[in-house]
């Protein structure tokens, strides 16, 4: 049951957390003072996967291994990049957007598994994902969103 907004909220969560490395960002606005010129950040990033269930047969929010292996192959296309090589000079990569890039290739990964599976349903993941992109402890970005339409 529940009452008010939270009602809607998972109940259980799944958490994968994975260092990812930055080496070039680019911000050219002048209110982001001396991170305005090009220089790296480090970022840690934490998905998280939740749903109001847990799966009936395997009892869990989803299969670590797949979490995993789409949380990494997701974050391989920015590791040690110069975002501005992987969006264009045009875009500014702000900790808030890259958090709502992986977040977006996240659920587009779980929609693209959810198709091509073999008629088998232990992958069959129907929830809610949150990204947490920590730039340090002062700065961070989150977005939670659920997997599937």
């Amino acid at each position: 049951g529940g009452d008010g907004p939270c009602s809607a909220e998972p109940a259980f969560h799944s958490r994968h957390q994975r260092l990812d490395h930055d080496r070039s960002l680019v911000s050219r606005a002048s209110a982001f003072g001396p991170a305005g010129g090009l220089h790296g950040a480090t970022y840690t990033v934490d998905v998280e996967f939740a749903s109001e269930a847990l799966h009936p047969e395997c009892n869990w929010v989803i299969d670590i291994g797949l979490a995993s292996d789409l949380v990494a192959d997701v974050l391989k296309k920015y590791n040690y990049q110069n975002l501005d090589e992987v969006f264009g000079k045009k875009i500014m990569t702000t900790t808030e957007f890259m958090c709502k890039e992986i977040h977006t290739r996240v659920v587009e990964r779980l929609r693209e598994k959810r198709q091509s599976e073999d008629g088998s349903d232990d992958n069959d993941f129907r929830g809610w994902v949150k990204v947490t992109l920590f730039e340090s402890h002062k700065a961070w970005a989150s977005l939670m969103g659920r997997s599937v339409n």
